[in-house]
């Protein structure tokens, strides 16, 4: 039986907090400074034109209100990059923290190299920033009213977020994982037996995205994506349920919000499962896979029934997993 003995690895000292801000300073400035014709910031370019010439390319009336109001004071585009990535790390850091103390600075490093996290901030920005404000809203012990503020603001700023809300929404009502364990495998079998094809979500992509650029979603190839079945990622992607299983049965833990954003990441990954041979579908698993490190790691920095040795050895372990990860994003991307 586990004991709900929170355990400070990381004490609120003064040289912590500096560290966290340099860290979070560092890992914004890094991610503005990103030329424009950097193959990992593909749509940088079109954030950058849509900012300094005040147009409104996307439909997205949160994002349309940031840029508007940033021009009000300068059209100097390394200001709207670096506000923009401010929303994307500091809310992403805040929703860890709510849950972690100051031990979020270790799942923060984690996600830097665990996930394609900075393509987020550097290609996919306004799903970045969304998608940070909407996990800040499910962060743990808010009120309702906080909740319902942060889930407006970042449908406002990108749609797709709209699924989390959905997910966490059924998640927090849910009295048991065994449901949405059986939807997550039910998704996955009818995906390998090729039940899911292209031709079928077009719709539901065009309600996601802008413009004409779901057209990039769609066809059989794009920009050398490597398009079809992705048994990699859905094996990536089933790893994490593996600790679950460790932590909730062998383990007995026992901790209600955990359990809600284990739930919340099931049933949008089983989404998620869809698109799988799609191009481009890391962006849309990104949506769970965000997840997947305060997954991993929240019962080892939160409880004592283990030792912070091995903390760090599955962080550590977690660091050459996510690099793999990339590796295989870019294998991906780049293949012939």
């Amino acid at each position: 039986m586990l004991l709900n003995k929170k355990i400070p690895y990381l004490k609120a000292s003064d040289s912590i907090k500096i560290i966290i801000l340099i860290v979070i300073l560092i890992t914004v400035i890094f991610m503005a400074i990103t030329p424009v014709d950097d193959p990992s910031a593909t749509d940088k370019k079109a954030y950058l034109s849509m900012f300094t010439k005040g147009q409104k390319s996307f439909r997205d009336v949160g994002i349309i209100f940031l840029i508007s109001t940033i021009r009000l004071i300068t059209v100097e585009p390394f200001v709207f990059f670096f506000i923009s990535l401010s929303i994307y790390v500091v809310f992403y850091y805040k929703f860890l923290k709510r849950s972690l103390g100051y031990n979020a600075l270790i799942v923060l490093i984690s996600s830097f190299v665990y996930l394609n996290y900075f393509e987020y901030g550097t290609n996919t920005l306004r799903a970045g920033m969304a998608l940070s404000l909407c996990l800040f809203g499910i962060a743990k012990e808010y009120k309702i009213y906080h909740k319902i503020f942060f889930f407006i603001c970042a449908v406002l700023v990108h749609k797709s977020v709209a699924l989390i809300i959905l997910g966490y929404i059924i998640s927090y009502k849910s009295k048991s994982l065994r449901p949405l364990v059986i939807f997550w495998c039910t998704m996955v079998i009818l995906q390998l037996s090729g039940i899911f094809e292209l031709s079928i979500l077009k719709l539901m992509i065009m309600g996601f995205d802008d413009s004409n650029n779901y057209t990039r979603y769609l066809g059989k190839s794009s920009l050398g994506y490597n398009v079809g079945l992705r048994l990699d990622f859905i094996t990536y992607s089933a790893i994490p349920l593996i600790a679950v299983w460790f932590y909730v049965h062998k383990k007995h833990f026992k901790d209600n919000y955990y359990l809600t954003i284990v739930k919340t990441y099931l049933f949008v990954n089983a989404i998620w499962m869809m698109f799988v041979r799609m191009p481009f579908t890391d962006r849309i698993a990104y949506l769970s896979w965000v997840l997947i490190p305060f997954i991993i790691l929240y019962p080892l920095l939160c409880y004592n029934h283990i030792k912070t040795k091995y903390s760090v050895i599955l962080t550590v372990a977690m660091c050459l997993y996510g690099g793999l990860t990339n590796l295989a994003i870019y294998i991906a991307k780049h293949s012939i």
